[in-house]
């Protein structure tokens, strides 16, 4: 007849043995899962540093192509108001004529 309470302790020693094998196992995974987020981080960062340094690149380019556009709307716009009083003098002197000699 077998010993029972050899059974028990046999039983209570593998118990522990496969409860320190999951503890074991779960700081195992815990470090990979770690190193896994680290690694995703400074991931994430070059990513982030990439994307600013394109975005910084792109917008001294669309400056470069910007600014002569926006130095030739400069200069055709600054002498507008002048452009339009030359205009609108006949079509004045026309209207102060019509008004005149309908008085």
């Amino acid at each position: 007849m077998p010993d029972v309470r050899k059974t028990l302790t046999d039983a209570g020693y593998i118990a522990i043995g496969l409860g320190v094998m999951g503890f074991q196992q779960a700081q195992v995974r815990r470090r990979e899962l770690q190193d896994q987020f680290e690694n995703a981080g400074g991931c994430v960062g070059e990513r982030a540093r990439d994307a600013r340094a394109r975005l910084e690149s792109l917008a001294g380019d669309l400056g470069q192509r910007v600014e002569p556009l926006v130095e030739q709307v400069q200069g055709r716009i600054g002498d507008l108001p002048e452009r339009a009083v030359k205009s609108a003098e006949p079509v004045v002197a026309k209207v102060r004529d019509l008004v005149g000699s309908a008085a």
